[in-house]
Order: C-alpha cells, then sequence, then structure tokens
C-alpha cells in the first residue's frame, strides 16, 4: 500500500484518488509567489514595483507549473513499429 494511500483512504494506489490539498496546493503556491514578489517588489519601486512584482510572480508561477509537469509526466514515448520496411520508431 503506498504511503499517500495509508493517510488517505480515499486516494487510490493507481492515482486515481484525489484529495483535497492536492487542490489546493497549486492555488496557495501561486498566491504565496504572487503576494512574495509583490512584496518584494513594493520596496524596490512602490505601488508600480509591487504591480511588476506580482506580474513577475505569477509568471514565475507558470514556468514552475509547466516545468514541473513536464518533469513528472516522464520521457514522451516514440512509438516503435518493427517489421519489414517499417521504420523502428517515428
Amino acid at each position: 500500500m503506498a504511503l499517500g494511500a495509508a493517510r488517505h483512504p480515499s486516494a487510490r494506489v493507481d492515482g486515481g484518488g484525489s484529495t483535497p490539498e492536492q487542490g489546493l496546493l497549486p492555488v496557495l503556491t501561486t498566491v504565496v509567489l504572487i503576494a512574495g514578489y509583490a512584496w518584494l517588489g513594493s520596496f524596490v519601486g512602490g505601488v508600480i514595483g509591487a504591480a511588476v512584482g506580482a506580474a513577475a510572480g505569477l509568471v514565475m508561477t507558470g514556468g514552475l507549473h509547466m516545468t514541473v509537469n513536464r518533469v513528472v509526466s516522464g520521457p514522451r514515448g516514440r512509438r516503435t513499429v518493427s517489421g519489414p520496411g517499417r521504420p523502428d520508431a517515428y
């Protein structure tokens, strides 16, 4: 039994289950990054710096999200077909 399934009975080992934390974590991460960059920007440039910092936080969150999704999804599979006259991979 997976560790996550032991803590959350509704979570299935095959990943089909969902816990409330899984939906809330990306939202909280986005809020914390945007607020943190806005707070840092407010020290540098006041209100305009805060707006620029919030935009930078939003961009960083998007980049982080795309990077993590690419890493955890694994390598992109290649379809292999063997036989006479067929290429090994497309």
